[in-house]
């Protein structure tokens, strides 16, 4: 049976690239921004819990901290703002073992180091505890529509999906400077927005650089909701357009870890929809493992795959359609290899 599954999932379903084009170059973000885990070589893998010693001035009786029991100290650790975790990792070799053996911060610097960099660099991460970052990586749903959320917003660390960055109103994003009411002080602006982030200086998907300085952003939404309140403003005429560009800078890839299984997912699209030439040019949906289960079984094509491929001996026939039904460029693969590639204009 799990040959079965894991064949089908490696034969009906395809992995996307980054799709939009303003999203921070990773590269260029690792880079730019390591973090802090050398001194104290490979961490460890997340399943072992072992205790740090934690011993006190020149390493001659115990300090207070090891008197705690380890719940106690993990359940503090994980309600310190991220900022603050990394600056006391610097403290000493003590502090800095506790936090890197703290189960938490483990399994994001192992599973998703590059969010904790991006929360670093805008900012963000003095807003937001070691737990809320943790809960979001064990999540699955975008906040907003429900769906399989590949994304993590820097402004509320909330899981999120590639259309509601691009269309929803609750993740736009809005330089402060373009606040359109004087009187308005950035500390007002501070408190109902909760987080302002600086923008990453450097190369982007787009293979553009940022203008020079950098920009701060803060999410539309409640700052309107805030203005409405205390000055009676209206929503801003075309939020549709606001920052277009600017909104994807606030965003970064994110998988979701399964806890159980320890499998870590990116979000899978069915091969079977993309080859349908019904639904080839509507934007993929992104789904986990169980949720393209659940899809397949009411997925018609993805079923005929399947089929063709148990009755072919292994043979497996990929139809891809390129824009328009007249240009058609199909895979030939053999027992999950690919044998050869055939384009019809």
């Amino acid at each position: 049976m799990g040959s079965d599954i894991d064949s089908k999932l490696r034969l009906l379903t395809y992995a996307l690239p980054q799709t939009a084009r303003y999203f921070v170059d990773l590269a260029t973000l690792e880079k730019n921004c390591p973090l802090d885990i050398g001194h104290t070589g490979h961490l460890p893998e997340c399943g072992m819990l072992t205790r740090p010693t934690i011993l006190g001035p020149n390493n001659t009786a115990p300090s207070t901290l090891e008197s705690l029991p380890l719940e106690l100290l993990h359940d503090i650790l994980y309600r310190l703002n991220l900022q603050t975790l990394i600056d006391i990792r610097s403290v000493n070799k003590r502090i800095r073992d506790l936090v890197t053996y703290t189960p938490a911060y483990r399994a994001i610097t192992q599973h998703a180091p590059n969010a904790l960099r991006f929360m670093l660099s805008l900012g963000t991460a003095s807003s937001f505890s070691l737990l809320q970052l943790y809960n979001a990586l064990l999540s699955i749903d975008c906040f907003l529509c429900g769906g399989f959320g590949d994304h993590l917003s820097a402004l509320n660390c909330q899981r999120c999906c590639i259309r509601c960055i691009a269309t929803s109103p609750e993740l736009f994003a809005i330089n402060i400077d373009e606040v359109p009411a004087p009187q308005v002080s950035e500390r007002e602006v501070a408190l109902a927005t909760q987080t302002i982030a600086v923008t990453f200086p450097g190369l982007y998907g787009d293979g553009d650089h940022l203008p020079q300085g950098r920009n701060r952003l803060v999410l539309v939404a409640p700052l309107w909701q805030a203005g409405i309140a205390l000055y009676g403003w209206g929503p801003p005429q075309n939020l549709a357009d606001c920052n277009s560009t600017m909104r994807f800078r606030t965003v970064v890839r994110f998988p979701t870890l399964r806890l159980s299984t320890g499998i870590l997912e990116w979000g899978l699209s069915c091969q079977g929809c993309y080859e349908n030439p019904e639904t080839s040019l509507k934007k993929p949906t992104l789904y986990t493992r169980d949720g393209f289960l659940r899809h397949y079984a009411n997925c018609q094509p993805a079923q005929e795959k399947w089929q063709r491929y148990l009755t072919s001996g292994g043979e497996m026939v990929e139809f891809y359609w390129l824009g328009t039904k007249e240009r058609l460029h199909t895979n030939v693969r053999k027992n999950g290899r690919y044998m050869q590639s055939v384009r019809s204009d």
